[in-house]
């Protein structure tokens, strides 16, 4: 019969995570990798630019998908979700859907839909393309593309034999 959850393994990594935040965990690993790539994910998903609150709130977010993952991990990895000298379900289940109550409560609060980014303003989006950041390299300053698309070209060569 296996060990229920050890409490102090998923304490110590809940105390790392709410002290440092996500900076506390190796930044190496496949599961920070996924989390923050869930992260950036839920923050395109919110149009990109967040509000300060939005971003405090993608944080929790982010930080209670971290202990939930963790703990689904643990009870998948137990042989069984009871305690059979007792006859109940491990206690390590409520605090499982308290969790997921609480992602899913804090997923609610910044809203569900996906939203477009915000559009630029002539001004930013001028003032990038001055800068080259913009990445329109094949136009010319009076709006002419610069290159022969090939298709034309090829047209051209078949012409000119």
């Amino acid at each position: 019969m296996g060990k229920p959850i050890a409490k102090t393994a998923l304490k110590g990594l809940m105390a790392k995570v709410s002290a440092r935040g996500l900076g506390a965990l190796d930044k190496r690993s496949a599961g920070y990798i996924a989390l923050k790539q869930w992260q950036e994910q839920l923050t395109r998903d919110l149009g990109g630019e967040l509000s300060t609150q939005e971003a405090a709130l993608v944080e929790l977010i982010t930080r209670t998908k971290l202990f939930l993952d963790s703990i689904d991990l643990a009870l998948m990895e137990m042989p069984s979700l009871m305690n059979k000298k007792k006859r109940t379900a491990w206690a390590i289940l409520a605090t499982r859907n308290s969790m997921a109550n609480t992602l899913s409560n804090l997923l609610n609060q910044v809203g569900l839909a996906k939203r477009e980014p915000r559009m630029k303003s002539l001004a930013e989006f001028i003032s990038e393309r001055e800068e080259g950041k913009h990445g329109d390299d094949d136009f010319r300053d009076d709006g002419e593309q610069a290159a022969v698309p090939e298709d034309v070209s090829e047209a051209r060569t078949a012409e000119e034999d």
